[in-house]
C-alpha cells in the first residue's frame, strides 16, 4: 500500500491546483508519508538526522532544498 502511495506522489503527472509538482515537493511528500507510516514525529526524524526541527519541517513541506 505504501509503495503505491509513494508512486502516486512521485508520478510526474500528479497535479495540484492545476500546476505540476516539482521534485522537491514530491520528495517532501514521500518523506512525510514514510514518517507517518512508521509513526514517527518530525522531532524524532530531525533529531536522528542531526538537523533542527524547522529545517526538517520545511523539507517536508517542499520549501527547503536539502543537501546530500
Amino acid at each position: 500500500m505504501l509503495s503505491r502511495y509513494i508512486l502516486f506522489l512521485t508520478d510526474a503527472s500528479f497535479m495540484k491546483g492545476g500546476e505540476s509538482v516539482d521534485d522537491i515537493v514530491c520528495m517532501g511528500r514521500v518523506l512525510k508519508a514514510l514518517r507517518r507510516a512508521r509513526e514517527l514525529s518530525q522531532i524524532e526524524i530531525a533529531y536522528k538526522s542531526d538537523m533542527n526541527l524547522s529545517t526538517y519541517s520545511r523539507i517536508e513541506r517542499g520549501e527547503g532544498n536539502p543537501t546530500v
